[in-house]
This record gives structure tokens, sequence and C-alpha cells, in this order.
């Protein structure tokens, strides 16, 4: 199936200038990788649910951040937990710092609250959900939502 580019894709990248970290968040099969891949095709790219990769990001983070500083895409991001409290402590170290790490993960509401959470903490996440829809996306900054 030939990729269809989605609505969002500018306003993506516009916003990972602006924030350090961005989550594309939902449906299974609606098109998160490939649009996280397409937006930023030369980052390294990390599934979490591969035990390799996990094994990588999740055995020592402080190791892993001093390897990969940024320009990282966690998928699956659901199955690393403390992945929110770890990047905080990352992102605090170098506030001024954009476009760092990008997030892909399922619309599970765990991971919801989880992102909603921190991000209501440290407020440098700008947060995405993917609806089946290849038009559609609700957009999340802070307390303020929009559709795009």
């Amino acid at each position: 199936m030939p990729y269809q580019k989605r609505n969002l894709e500018i306003k993506a990248s516009e916003l990972l200038g602006f924030s350090p970290v961005v989550i594309l968040l939902g449906f299974r099969q609606c098109g998160k990788t490939t649009l996280a891949r397409r937006l930023r095709p030369d980052w390294r790219y990390f599934d979490l649910e591969r035990a390799k990769d996990f094994e990588r990001v999740t055995g020592d983070f402080d190791f892993f951040l001093k390897e990969y500083s940024g320009a990282v895409i966690f998928d699956e991001a659901q199955r690393f937990p403390d992945l929110f409290k770890e990047l905080r402590s990352a992102i605090d170290g170098d506030r001024r710092r954009k476009n760092r790490f990008l997030l892909i993960g399922s619309s599970s509401p765990d991971l919801i609250s989880n992102c909603l959470i921190h991000n209501l903490l440290f407020k440098r996440v700008l947060l995405f959900l993917l609806l089946h829809s290849h038009a559609d996306a609700i957009f999340f900054e802070g307390n303020k939502s929009l559709f795009v």
C-alpha cells in the first residue's frame, strides 16, 4: 500500500523544533511508525518490542543516553513505563536543547495517562493522538488540545 502523506507531518516536524520530545500515539496499524520514520529518517530507531533493543535501552539508561544523547525514536514506548521519568531527567539536564526524542506508542490507557502526567509535570512533551483517518489527529500541548 503506497504511503499517504498525513496532514500533521509538517506540524509534527515543526514542533520537534520547539520541544525536546514529541509523542505519537494511536491505534494499531494507523501509521505511527511510518510517520515517525518519515519525519526523522536519519535518527536512531529502537523498537522496544524487540528484545535486543529493549535491553539496550533499559539496561543502563544513563549509559544509553551518553551513547545516544538525542535524535532517537523509541517505538512501542508503552513497553518501558519508566521511559518518561528517565527522559525527564535527561531533558532537565539540557533544557534548551530541542528536537531530541520521538516516542511512538499504542493508545493504551496506561500510556496515555503516563504521558499526560509527565506532560503536566514538566511541560516539555508535545503529544499527538493519531486517528484511523490519514487526515485526522489531535494535538495536545499542556492542557490545550486542537485538531490538526
